[in-house]
């Protein structure tokens, strides 16, 4: 991933504007590579594929928990692609910590030594044959026209339970895991405050500073200023907690997490003081919510995905014995809309669903289920969107 280091907090991303090869390209040749696939890097040592690892969407290396076989053993970690191996010091990821667990440099071209990480240690490097990455087509949709309203309702509903269903288990398993459903909706909460990577960091923080923790404290105030110390915000570049790094690169400053912090301690003070949306429906509805929380919400979009994400599917877990009323906070569920759409849908249907629909919550959980099973060169033909 390219960067243009400010710090090694908030680097800024870029991609060159001219030429037809992108990293992009490198990864897409990584994730092409059958599982077990023998790869030699410039050493000669032979390291065999064992996962792919996830791609990341935002600052730090391109593929994170990859599983390698080597001479050495196993190796986890993760996978950075350059065009060019000196690309890995013109970007400064070699005074980079977060880069210090790359396993392995994917390139095109490699320079006469191998570059370093933070503490000296060489990364390993394999070259991409030119060829394997010019056979690789960008992945395109192949739907080829504006579908109607009704086929795209009729196509997704079945998409839209499975994730329903993936969102109740989740709370379920949630409420087990704390034994008490005000923590499990605390943490769940603080996973939804996580923007652009830093999901797990927020729950990772609801763990360490639980509603019993905070509960000692007692006013907004000394919560917001405790969650800010065991994040390591307050304390600069020192970390109280070192596994927790906070992701800024491409995030508003009103939504950094310091800034979201701030809300997460607003919700906090109204759990402990007997706020309980997932009971009383009538204080888990957007309008309620705003009452609640007025200008310290972190605006209007966050909080549908709140209500999608969170407060429904807890209320639903709430009443599972009630069939009736929990099919009535699917269908709730279903029409909630926001004002804005998922990046990465638009991206791909705003051609062929309308504006209105790629708003809908339901739509959008969908067709996030959509690409997750049927996006790809084999399964294409069979996308429910495609009709006959």
């Amino acid at each position: 991933m390219n960067f243009l280091e400010l710090s090694w907090l908030s680097p800024a991303i870029f991609e060159p504007k001219s030429g037809w090869l992108r990293e992009e390209q490198l990864a897409n040749w990584w994730f092409s590579l059958p599982i077990g696939s023998r790869l030699k890097t410039v050493e000669g040592d032979t390291i065999h594929l064992l996962e792919y690892g996830d791609k990341n969407r935002y600052d730090g290396p391109d593929v994170n928990g990859v599983l390698l076989l080597s001479s050495e053993g196993l190796l986890r970690g993760d996978v950075e692609f350059h065009l060019r191996e000196k690309d890995w010091n013109y970007h400064g990821h070699h005074t980079n910590p977060r880069f210090d667990n790359v396993v392995l440099h994917v390139v095109l071209e490699i320079d006469a030594s191998r570059v370093r990480k933070t503490d000296g240690r060489a990364v390993p490097a394999v070259i991409v044959p030119i060829k394997a990455v010019e056979r690789l087509s960008p992945k395109s949709c192949r739907l080829d026209a504006v579908i109607d309203s009704e086929r795209v309702l009729s196509a997704l509903w079945p998409m839209t339970h499975i994730r329903w269903r993936e969102k109740l288990s989740a709370v379920r398993e949630a409420v087990k895991r704390c034994s008490d459903i005000r923590q499990a909706f605390f943490e769940s909460t603080f996973w939804a405050l996580g923007l652009k990577g830093n999901e797990d960091n927020f729950l990772r923080l609801s763990r360490l500073t639980t509603l019993n923790e905070l509960e000692r404290l007692g006013d907004e105030v000394r919560i917001h200023k405790y969650l800010l110390h065991w994040s390591g915000i307050d304390e600069g570049e020192k970390q109280v907690n070192p596994s927790i790094y906070w992701r800024r690169c491409g995030i508003r400053p009103a939504a950094h997490p310091e800034s979201r912090l701030k809300f997460g301690a607003a919700v906090a003070v109204k759990l402990l003081s007997g706020w309980e949306p997932w009971s009383n429906r009538e204080d888990g509805t957007f309008k309620a919510l705003n009452g609640l929380f007025d200008k310290s919400l972190p605006g209007q979009s966050w909080c549908f995905e709140w209500l999608g994400n969170v407060i429904i599917p807890f209320q639903a877990i709430w009443e599972e014995e009630n069939s009736e009323k929990v099919s009535e906070l699917l269908e709730e569920w279903w029409r909630l809309k926001s004002s804005q759409t998922y990046g990465k849908l638009n991206s791909q249907f705003k051609g062929f669903i309308s504006p209105q629909l790629l708003k809908s919550f339901g739509v959008r959980q969908g067709l996030l289920a959509l690409q997750s099973r049927y996006c790809n060169e084999k399964l294409c033909d069979f996308c429910p969107l495609r009709g006959e």
